[in-house]
Protein backbone atom coordinates (compact mmCIF):
# COMPACT_ATOMS: atom_id res chain seq x y z
CA UNK A 1 0.00 0.00 0.00
CA UNK A 2 1.64 3.23 -1.14
CA UNK A 3 0.73 6.72 0.00
CA UNK A 4 1.83 9.94 -1.64
CA UNK A 5 2.20 13.31 0.03
CA UNK A 6 3.04 15.92 -2.52
CA UNK A 7 4.27 19.42 -3.15
CA UNK A 8 5.58 21.71 -0.51
CA UNK A 9 6.60 24.68 -2.65
CA UNK A 10 9.04 26.98 -0.86
CA UNK A 11 10.88 29.87 -2.39
CA UNK A 12 11.26 31.80 0.82
CA UNK A 13 14.51 31.22 2.70
CA UNK A 14 16.00 28.51 0.46
CA UNK A 15 16.45 27.20 -3.02
CA UNK A 16 14.15 24.15 -2.74
CA UNK A 17 11.17 24.75 -5.04
CA UNK A 18 9.45 21.38 -4.66
CA UNK A 19 9.48 18.62 -2.06
CA UNK A 20 7.75 15.28 -2.64
CA UNK A 21 7.34 12.53 -0.05
CA UNK A 22 6.37 8.96 -0.98
CA UNK A 23 5.58 6.44 1.77
CA UNK A 24 5.16 2.74 1.06
CA UNK A 25 3.93 0.78 4.08
CA UNK A 26 4.17 -2.56 2.25
CA UNK A 27 7.87 -2.12 1.46
CA UNK A 28 8.63 -0.17 4.67
CA UNK A 29 10.24 2.64 2.67
CA UNK A 30 10.02 6.41 2.43
CA UNK A 31 11.34 8.35 -0.55
CA UNK A 32 12.02 12.08 -0.32
CA UNK A 33 12.60 14.16 -3.46
CA UNK A 34 13.80 17.74 -3.41
CA UNK A 35 13.96 19.87 -6.56
CA UNK A 36 16.20 22.90 -6.47
CA UNK A 37 15.66 26.13 -8.37
CA UNK A 38 18.44 25.20 -10.84
CA UNK A 39 16.60 21.99 -11.82
CA UNK A 40 18.73 19.61 -9.71
CA UNK A 41 16.71 16.72 -8.26
CA UNK A 42 17.93 15.14 -5.01
CA UNK A 43 16.35 11.81 -4.00
CA UNK A 44 16.74 10.19 -0.58
CA UNK A 45 15.53 6.63 0.07
CA UNK A 46 14.90 5.53 3.66
CA UNK A 47 14.51 1.75 4.03
CA UNK A 48 13.18 0.43 7.35
CA UNK A 49 13.41 -3.27 6.44
CA UNK A 50 15.71 -5.51 8.47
Amino acid sequence: MAQDYEDRNTKKGGDIVQETIYANATDDTITLEFQRSDGTLVTQLIDFRN
